[in-house]
């Protein structure tokens, strides 16, 4: 093994160095050239060894082991997935509550919008430096929140993943018409990774500042977790707007990709 070699390589030092050199050249030329054939040979047989390596997963899987130890699942073991599209009926997607379903886990959701092992924490693919946004009057708390948002892997890769097929099956929702804030988030993310681009206006979320929150004014300085917020909540009501799953039971609600990327629930225990 590679450790007993360089045992061999410094037992070599320690025994060239145990005696003080006699001051004649030709003795100190002698021990030189031995230490240097003494270490070219332990060297050799640190390159001839074979290592051996042990395969650990990705990035992402030691992540979630690393989370799964501090938490408790409180969702049920058997959750049935079931997709719908905008255009297709919910009415046939029932589940019913597994018997034996412990007290401390939640009820099953009837229909799932968008599975959770679609989330990806790390970077599927790469981006490149997202381009910069200009100040609109007062909007640098929108700016600094956009650009935290774009910076999280999992909303990043859900952003650019649906981007086609939810714009393009969108813009033909009547039911969506006015405003979605998934389509213009989607195509503000878009415009910050275009290479042409290195300072963008956010053009598409400041005019929609009403529609978001009904609290948040042109011009003046607003809180950045509060916007965040609001647009969250703002993105769920569009998604499910979108879904046409609007009428659906709460725990279904909370499959969207926000509620997914971002929700989550605490459970309090009492000594």
């Amino acid at each position: 093994m590679p450790a007993s070699s360089t045992e061999v390589i410094e037992a070599a030092l320690q025994s060239a160095y145990r005696h003080k050199p006699v001051d004649t050249a030709p003795s100190f030329s002698y021990k030189k050239n031995q230490l240097e054939e003494r270490l070219v040979a332990s060297s050799k047989q640190v390159l001839l060894n074979h290592v051996e390596y042990d395969r650990v997963g990705t990035q992402q899987s030691l992540v979630l082991c690393s989370l799964k130890t501090k938490y408790v699942n409180l969702t049920a073991n058997d959750t049935t997935t079931t997709s719908t599209s905008p255009s297709g009926s919910m009415a046939h997607a029932h589940h019913k509550p597994s018997a034996g379903a412990r007290e401390d886990q939640l009820d099953e959701p009837r229909v799932v919008l968008w599975p959770r092992d679609k989330v990806t924490l790390g970077w599927r693919k790469t981006f490149p430096p997202g381009a910069g946004m200009v100040n609109l009057g007062n909007t640098c708390y929108m700016n600094s929140s956009l650009q935290a948002l774009f910076h999280i892997p999992a909303m990043a890769n859900w952003l650019m993943e649906d981007l086609s097929s939810h714009t393009q099956r969108c813009e033909i929702n009547s039911s969506n018409a006015s405003f979605c804030s998934v389509c213009a988030m989607m195509r503000t993310f878009r415009s910050t990774l275009d290479r042409s681009n290195t300072v963008i206006k956010p053009s598409l979320i400041q005019h929609k500042l009403k529609s978001i929150g009904k609290t948040l004014m042109y011009g003046r300085q607003e809180d950045a977790h509060e916007f965040i917020k609001l647009l969250l909540d703002h993105m769920e009501k569009s998604y499910l707007a979108f879904r046409r799953a609007t009428k659906l039971d709460h725990r279904s609600k909370e499959t969207t990709p926000l509620n997914q990327i971002f929700g989550g629930y605490i459970r309090q225990q009492e000594q």
